[in-house]
């Protein structure tokens, strides 16, 4: 899969990238972009059509990641993020400051990581940043 060009823009440094992603029975990780320039992520937005409650036992991290390191985060693990909301965005934790700065060609990731046995539904990842 490639990122939703369309849906993308590139204007005066900054840059919003959508990915879509398909339902996750299991950890998975899609690849969403390499850009050639070092970057910053500001923002990090997650929609879910379908919603996933709660649970302490079976829950998904939704990751976006650079280089392998959390820039955001959303848990639907009980006392964390806690449940996806059917159909609305949700802002997703930010990660540590460090872990939102990526250099050229690092890689940004999606990591859906499940805990115990659980669906995370189809979604879709907006990520707001800029170049550096």
């Amino acid at each position: 899969m490639y990122p939703n060009l369309r849906d993308n823009k590139f204007l005066k440094g900054e840059f919003v990238l959508t990915w879509d992603h398909a339902a996750a029975t299991a950890d998975a990780t899609d690849k969403i972009y390499k850009l050639g320039r070092a970057f910053r992520i500001d923002r990090v937005k997650y929609l879910n059509v379908t919603g996933l409650v709660q649970d302490g036992t079976n829950f998904f991290n939704v990751r976006v990641q650079i280089a392998g390191s959390d820039a955001a985060n959303w848990s639907s693990e009980t006392g964390q993020e806690g449940t996806i909301p059917v159909n609305d965005w949700v802002d997703m934790s930010d990660g540590l400051d460090a872990d939102r700065v990526g250099e050229a060609d690092d890689e940004i990731t999606l990591f859906m990581d499940e805990d115990g046995d659980t669906t995370l539904p189809a979604g879709r990842v907006q990520i707001e940043g800029r170049y550096l």
